[in-house]
């Protein structure tokens, strides 16, 4: 912002040639010039500065925040109340960025404001691996039963509840066979459901596996005992191995939601070493439930300062609101 000096210099600037021989500006020429600079300054300038700061959230003034945080429902925010300048601009930054979709990028933006981090991308959003949760719901299936090769019995235990996910079945069979096109398998849930697959694919088969779906299975609970019973309309051969993706979704029978919910889960991880040390805990717990899902479940995590973990390591600690031990211990 310019000064009242720096006008008056201006302005006598601008004068033609030949002006400064003939006034004496620094009398009462100048003076008038001054007194005309300070009136363009605080009717102007100063104006038009405040105008242009306050048409941003990152530069506004305090006053023109509480317009701000009113219009975005953060009046009664603890940091709009007691926050100093930046956290309270951090807040109405975070505020705006929360309208979209819950990627994690607009998850980082949000976030990253309010727990006053420098770089966004530092923030760790945890979510479960889908590669993961495949390979802890995928099961090996034991002959139980085999009045020929091909014509057999493999059945899995398992240990998980709710009805059966929207996946459906999933097997992967090892197997040998002169034609593919000739078997069948026949899936049946430990609540009665069956379905049948009849697509193994085309030609031979030696010693390989094949992914055979059945997406149309539906069983009102997993847990229990599965069957698959494999036929040949002709031909000879075997089934090797048997590895049955199933996993439950939905709440169980005790009102939990079944292990694939992981998918659904989410964590925004704080490590304070991160932090510029001004994050505002409170206002991130309400961020976070506002932007998820119904149909996701997120939380806010702690991650201890202390360093005893391995970077890229968590786990939940008992003076945690988030974590279950913290349930179980009086206040």
């Amino acid at each position: 912002m310019s000064t009242a000096e720096e006008l008056q210099q201006a302005l006598i600037g601008a004068f033609p040639p030949g002006t400064h021989d003939r006034i004496d500006w620094e009398g009462t020429p100048g003076d008038h010039i001054l007194a005309i600079s300070q009136t363009v300054l605080a009717k102007g300038a100063v104006p038009v500065d405040e105008l242009l700061a306050n048409a941003c959230p990152l530069t506004a003034t305090s006053d023109r925040l509480r317009d701000w945080e009113r219009a975005l429902g953060l009046s009664g925010s603890r940091t709009a109340r007691f926050g100093a300048l930046e956290a309270r601009r951090r807040a109405v930054i975070a505020r705006l960025r929360e309208y979209g979709p819950p990627t994690i990028p607009m998850i980082q933006s949000v976030m990253a404001p309010l727990l006053d981090y420098a770089d966004p991308l530092d923030l760790v959003i945890l979510e479960a691996s889908r590669s993961g949760l495949r390979t802890a719901h995928t099961y090996t299936g034991v002959l139980t039963s085999a009045s020929t090769a091909i014509s057999c019995v493999y059945s899995w235990r398992v240990f998980d509840d709710g009805r059966l996910s929207d996946s459906g079945v999933q097997l992967d069979v090892t197997l040998t066979h002169g034609d593919l096109s000739k078997l069948s398998v026949l899936v049946t849930a430990p609540s009665g459901e069956t379905a049948t697959a009849t697509v193994f694919g085309r030609g031979a088969a030696a010693g390989d596996t094949v992914r055979v779906c059945l997406p149309d299975m539906a069983a009102a609970s997993v847990m229990g005992v599965w069957t698959a019973q494999f036929n040949a309309s002709s031909g000879a051969g075997t089934v090797d191995a048997v590895e049955a993706f199933v996993e439950g979704a939905g709440r169980d029978s005790s009102g939990r939601p079944g292990l694939s919910a992981a998918k659904f889960e989410l964590g925004v991880v704080y490590e304070e070493d991160k932090s510029s040390g001004a994050a505002d805990i409170d206002a991130a717990r309400k961020a976070i439930a506002r932007i998820t899902y119904a149909t996701r479940i997120s939380a806010l995590i702690l991650r201890e300062a202390d360093g005893v973990l391995p970077a890229g390591e968590y786990t939940f600690l008992p003076d945690d609101d988030n974590a279950i031990p913290d349930a179980i211990i009086p206040d």
